[in-house]
């Protein structure tokens, strides 16, 4: 499953695929990783017998179950009268030699746990911290181990596998730090209200009222953060890239003319004739709002990461500007996109049914209809990655 997330030998990443970093962890260690803010996702595991709770601040998604096996040598499993791929009363090994994981695992205690239910306690032969090293022991009739399926070698003539007459199951799953937008109390639904309001020129408030409701008439599912936008909303997605080739960044004029011009030609496309608003985001440790920008008004804020050290807890104050489009009028801010120096900015109609968000790079377009995505992508084919993902 972990290796997956490399791409194949010889395939160049797309350009917005992070560089993946990989550090094994036990559960425990890997949930204060996630706290720390040292990776970004956790993968962990729990048994049916040890129940764990999801941390306090993140968000958990199940990947799969599977059972635990018994693992033991042929011919002890004929001693034990265990014929190939039946059950496994545990009560009836409580006479073996057992092989355990290492004592700082969960691995360990489902062991002990296991035959605790059945019991008694498992006399050890042997402690090792990697499964493959118990099934080569279990191959040499050291001893019968507990084992995952996923942890389970390629059937041999040395291993008998069994499932268990009272089932284990172990869960694995994917933990991240939750991503939090605010609702106003009182209301049924989702609706976000801003956290605080400083010494800021805000958007009316019948005008911020209708972000929020338009916002949450087209996109109920996402807070208007670009990046979020792209999984929620993919059957209305496409992506352009600035340069030929997928070239990332311009290194001269000639290329910020190209950068600039599939920037506005698609910008056109979407908003010739009519009014825009220019979202910005301003990232913060703090929940105070920050002076806006002249022109400029105060939206909303928006709890991105929750922490309970208040110095890690991490806010996007959104500001928005509304603007007669016209081609070009925005290069100024879109070059400065173009060169990473500002980044999270969403460009919408007045009514809030197209967005669209321009990175370093290209630009993320979303659409009102499946078939209007369809239409403007093929317009722009050649634009287009050539990553399956569309990335």
């Amino acid at each position: 499953m972990i290796p997956s997330l490399w791409p194949d030998p010889g395939t160049a990443p797309a350009p917005e695929e992070p560089a993946a970093f990989l550090v094994e962890h036990e559960p425990p260690a890997a949930e204060a990783a996630l706290g720390r803010r040292e990776v970004d996702i956790a993968v962990t595991h729990s048994y049916s017998l040890l129940p764990h709770p999801v941390p306090a601040g993140c968000e958990h998604t199940a990947l799969f179950d599977e059972p635990v096996h018994l693992v033991l040598h042929p011919a002890d499993a004929a001693g034990y009268r265990l014929a190939p791929g039946s059950q496994a009363d545990l009560r009836r090994l409580a006479d073996a030699p057992w092989l355990l994981p290492g004592p700082e695992t969960a691995c360990h205690e489902m062991t002990q746990r296991a035959c605790g239910a059945a019991g008694f306690v498992p006399r050890a032969a042997a402690v090792a911290g990697d499964f493959a090293v118990l099934t080569a022991l279990v191959a040499r009739r050291a001893g019968v181990a507990l084992i995952p399926r996923m942890a389970l070698p390629a059937p041999g003539p040395n291993l008998s596998i069994h499932p268990l007459r009272v089932p284990v199951h172990r869960s694995i799953h994917a933990l991240r730090r939750r991503f939090y937008w605010w609702m106003s109390a009182g209301h049924h639904g989702r609706r976000w209200e801003p956290m605080a309001r400083g010494r800021v020129r805000q958007v009316s408030g019948g005008v911020q009222a209708d972000l929020t409701e338009l916002w949450q008439q087209h996109w109920p599912d996402c807070p208007p953060v670009g990046y979020k936008l792209r999984d929620p909303y993919r059957d209305l997605w496409v992506r352009f890239h600035s340069l030929p080739e997928s070239k990332r960044y311009a290194e001269v004029e000639s290329e910020y003319g190209v950068v600039l011009e599939r920037y506005n030609t698609v910008l056109d496309e979407l908003f010739a004739g009519g009014d825009i608003y220019v979202i910005t985001p301003v990232w913060a440790t703090e929940a105070e709002v920050p002076p806006s920008q002249p022109g400029d008004g105060y939206w909303q804020t928006l709890l991105v990461e929750d922490d309970p050290d208040p110095e890690f807890r991490t806010y996007c104050h959104l500001f928005a500007a509304r603007r007669p489009w016209r081609y070009g009028c925005l290069d100024e801010p879109l070059r400065d996109i173009a060169d990473d120096k500002v980044a999270g900015v969403l460009i919408t109609d007045t009514q809030m049914r197209r967005i669209y968000h321009p990175y370093d790079g290209g630009a993320d377009v979303f659409l009102a209809t499946p078939g209007e995505r369809d239409r403007t992508r093929d317009r722009h084919a050649d634009w287009l990655s050539s990553h399956p993902s569309g990335l």
